[in-house]
C-alpha cells in the first residue's frame, strides 16, 4: 500500500467526511440514526483498506 499508507486513508476517509457533516447539523433522534449507520460502516471500512 505505502504512499504513507494512502495518505492514511485518505486522511482517515476526509475526518468522517467531516463527521458526518457535522452531525446532521446537530442531532436528531433513534440516536441520531445509529451514529450514521456508524458513520457509514466507518468508512466502507476504510475503503475496504484501500482495495
Amino acid at each position: 500500500m505505502k504512499k504513507s499508507e494512502k495518505q492514511l486513508i485518505n486522511q482517515l476517509i476526509n475526518h468522517g467526511h467531516t463527521f458526518k457533516s457535522d452531525f446532521k447539523n446537530v442531532a436528531k433522534g433513534d440516536w441520531v440514526n445509529k451514529a450514521m449507520q456508524d458513520l457509514d460502516k466507518l468508512g466502507n471500512e476504510l475503503k475496504k483498506i484501500m482495495n
